[in-house]
């Protein structure tokens, strides 16, 4: 259902986030880990650079995009560099 999708999830540096993201792309899902994590905090671990790499050592695809959702231009920001780095695989 999901091979060959792109599927965009927020929060997927670490828990529920990073469990969905590895099931979808067990499935065949492209995942475009968006969170706003690019350095580890020793409480929490997790970053979107090691959410992008579990994911890939288990065989789908990752893209890490930092993104704080809660701030509409860097989600603005990310989902046009997402659609720009999409639109280039695709020619």
């Amino acid at each position: 259902m999901f091979k060959g999708k792109t599927v965009f999830i927020t929060g997927a540096s670490r828990g529920i986030g990073k469990a969905i993201a590895l099931k979808l792309a067990k499935d065949g899902a492209n995942i475009v880990v968006a969170a706003k994590s690019v350095e580890e905090n020793p409480k929490l671990g997790g970053t979107i650079f090691s959410a992008a790499a579990e994911i890939e050592a288990a065989g789908g695809k990752a893209l890490a995009v930092a993104c704080d959702i809660r701030n509409e231009d860097q989600i603005i920001e990310a989902t046009s560099f997402v659609f720009t780095k999409l639109k280039k695989n695709n020619n």
